[in-house]
């Protein structure tokens, strides 16, 4: 369905013409008929991968269908994954530039057969909304936050796993859609707190409650929510799959995926050394304040800018 509804947009865009414009930015899977009509136009073009290539993402699930059976409804039934996988790598072939949001992106992509001369890395940004004053860590638990889906490909089992070697020392919140099983979903929310989904206009409060961000996904492009949580002067635990900008031991820890026994750790070394904690949080600050919506924009700028001159590597 989704690459049907992708080769159907890509047509209509298509079929109106580009009014003009010396390129074409499009977005993986709804993108083959668009560029390739450009390209026979004299355009340039590029195309963003905006997670790991489809491939990628369904070993991943699957692997984590067999690891914690029981938490979803299987995703790696469907039908159309092969052909969706050769279209993303169409559109690699095509495509001028393969604007990836993280290493993490890039490398899978480049294994998966794209040119590495056309693989361009561009971190996103965040706007200032979340940038969060320094404050005195309240009193209690340490809090520790997760944002995102609740379900396997955000590595939601471990929060669980990691909550409950802890047993009541830190304090658990995710935040997000819970899209598991109702089993499973018992046995988590004895272990953390689910909030269920909160509107992003409410989303600030959620970092002000925090001390510590977490987020051990199995596979993303760059999750926005560590941006957010760096912004908010929160140290970032998280996996080289999350795609973050997180520096390891500066403004927070990368651990490997579906780790449990170094994030247990990690988060008891937090709770008894507050020192480090608060010099964690301010790094965050500054770490974010290079991956700015400004930023962002700059670096997307500079890379489609070498495009429009020709420069393709």
């Amino acid at each position: 369905m989704a690459e049907w509804a992708g080769e159907t947009f890509g047509k209509l865009v298509a079929a109106k013409g580009f009014h003009g414009a010396s390129g074409v930015y499009a977005f993986s899977g709804e993108a083959l008929e668009l560029l390739s009509a450009a390209k026979k136009q004299g355009l340039w073009t590029a195309v963003e991968q905006m997670i790991a290539p489809r491939g990628v993402v369904d070993q991943l699930a699957c692997e984590e269908e067999v690891l914690n059976p029981g938490w979803q409804v299987s995703a790696t039934d469907d039908v159309n994954a092969v052909a969706f996988a050769a279209r993303e790598k169409a559109e690699w072939q095509i495509a001028d530039a393969v604007i990836c949001p993280s290493d993490f992106v890039a490398k899978h992509v480049i294994e998966a057969g794209c040119a590495v001369e056309k693989v361009v890395v561009v971190p996103y940004g965040v706007d200032d909304r979340f940038s969060i004053c320094p404050r005195a860590r309240k009193p209690g638990p340490l809090r520790v936050l997760t944002v995102g889906a609740v379900g396997l490909r955000k590595g939601s089992p471990y929060v669980g796993e990691v909550a409950r070697k802890l047993n009541g020392q830190v304090q658990f919140r995710m935040v997000g859609p819970v899209d598991i099983q109702p089993e499973a979903y018992e046995q988590l929310k004895k272990a953390v707190e689910l909030t269920g989904p909160i509107p992003r206009s409410e989303m600030r409060s959620q970092f002000e409650w925090a001390d510590v961000f977490y987020l051990p996904s199995l596979c993303e492009g760059s999750a926005t929510a560590c941006y957010e949580a760096l912004a908010a002067g929160l140290p970032v635990i998280c996996t080289e799959n999350t795609g973050s900008v997180v520096r390891h031991g500066i403004d927070g820890y990368i651990v490997p995926i579906r780790d449990v026994d170094e994030t247990v750790e990690i988060l008891r070394w937090f709770s008894d050394s507050p020192t480090t904690l608060f010099r964690m949080s301010e790094n965050a600050r500054e770490r974010a304040s290079d991956f700015t919506v400004l930023r962002y924009g700059e670096r997307l700028v500079k890379a489609l800018s070498q495009l429009s001159m020709g420069e393709t590597s």
